[in-house]
């Protein structure tokens, strides 16, 4: 899915994005649901895009190798523990259905001075 049109279905976040923005594989209908439920899971005011690429490691790392496009949503509402999806994360497991549906490899949410995200990793297509 070529993600750059869906920023402007945003219009009312600060938006972060590289240059060139990798495709995701995942679908429109999905990822939609994905993004709305995170949003407000977090009261967000921020929409981050990246290009992420994980290397291989030798430890056991919860993170997968691979290509990813990673979406960041973060805002004011950082009560949630930090955690990971899949794992201990009970703000994730929440919205573990509709990260299944967008085809999520990981997720993780992070808790800062009162503030927190969320981000999501979808394979590169």
């Amino acid at each position: 899915m070529k993600l750059d049109a869906l920023p402007a279905k945003f219009p009312s976040l600060v938006l972060q994005r590289p240059p060139e923005l990798w495709q995701a594989r995942t679908d429109e209908k999905s990822l939609m649901t994905l993004l709305q439920a995170m949003l407000s899971t977090m009261a967000a005011n921020t929409l981050n895009f990246s290009n992420v690429v994980v290397e291989p490691t030798a430890d056991e790392s919860p993170v997968p190798a691979g290509e990813f496009v990673a979406l960041t949503v973060s805002g004011e509402d950082g009560r949630e523990p930090d955690g990971s999806w899949p794992g201990e994360s009970k703000l994730l497991a929440g919205l573990g259905s509709q990260l299944v549906a967008a085809g999520a490899r990981y997720a993780y949410v992070r808790s800062i001075r009162g503030k927190g995200s969320i981000t999501v990793f979808l394979d590169r297509q």
